[in-house]
């Protein structure tokens, strides 16, 4: 059964700076991030870790208005770093269970 997204942090206006979020894959669960831009101008940059290994999942810099998935492969907590530059426009992340294929 598939729990309701948890969306973490919508921006709509001009934003700058870095902010840092932090997820929770349950042991024998696998999850995936949703990660949704839709950029009007400047930058955005999203880059996801698991924060025991320190292993990059994803790395994405200087994003285009996008829709697309992260898996979180193993048990644990995984941070994800939103870096803006002058970006405008909004993005969402959400976490939610994996979606087995042909659901």
């Amino acid at each position: 059964m598939l729990k309701p997204a948890r969306t973490a942090r919508r921006c709509v206006t001009t934003c700058n700076g870095t902010e840092r979020l932090t997820f929770r894959a349950p042991e024998g669960e696998e999850r995936e991030l949703h990660i949704a831009v839709s950029r009007r101008s400047g930058s955005l940059s999203v880059s996801v870790w698991q924060t025991e290994s320190r292993e990059y999942v994803y790395r994405g810099t200087d994003l285009p208005t996008s829709d697309f998935y992260v898996l979180l492969p193993e048990p644990g907590e995984y941070c994800v770093e939103i870096c803006a530059d002058g970006f405008q426009g909004s993005y969402a992340v959400s976490d939610r269970a994996e979606t087995p294929e042909g659901e």
